[in-house]
């Protein structure tokens, strides 16, 4: 289990860290205490357990599911590397940017 935790703060709600992303991207099962970006992109990546920056009881009892849900870990972790492979991917990325890049050109001509 890797925990992300963010300071609830109006400056972290359009924060994603690369913490995140990285332990995602090792299979891994998240808990993160947070909200905004970081924790709509693991709830629709399926990724892990959320709970609101700070909520002590909730990471507890967070913590205790994981630990005691084998299957739930794997399946996380499948499913947070699976949705970093689609939209995280170097060439996933370097396309879209090159798209954006083009649409601006296009519009200045």
């Amino acid at each position: 289990i890797c925990l992300v935790t963010l300071r609830k703060s109006e400056v972290f709600e359009t924060a994603l860290p690369s913490k995140l992303l990285e332990f995602m991207a090792c299979a891994r099962p998240i808990l993160l205490a947070a909200g905004g970006q970081a924790r709509q992109v693991l709830e629709t990546a399926q990724a892990g357990l959320a709970v609101d920056a700070g909520d002590i009881p909730g990471m507890v009892n967070a913590v205790m599911q994981l630990a005691g849900e084998a299957e739930l870990r794997t399946l996380l972790g499948q499913n947070g590397q699976d949705y970093v492979q689609r939209h995280f991917r170097r060439e996933t990325k370097a396309a879209h940017y090159l798209s954006v890049l083009e649409g601006l050109i296009g519009e200045a001509t």
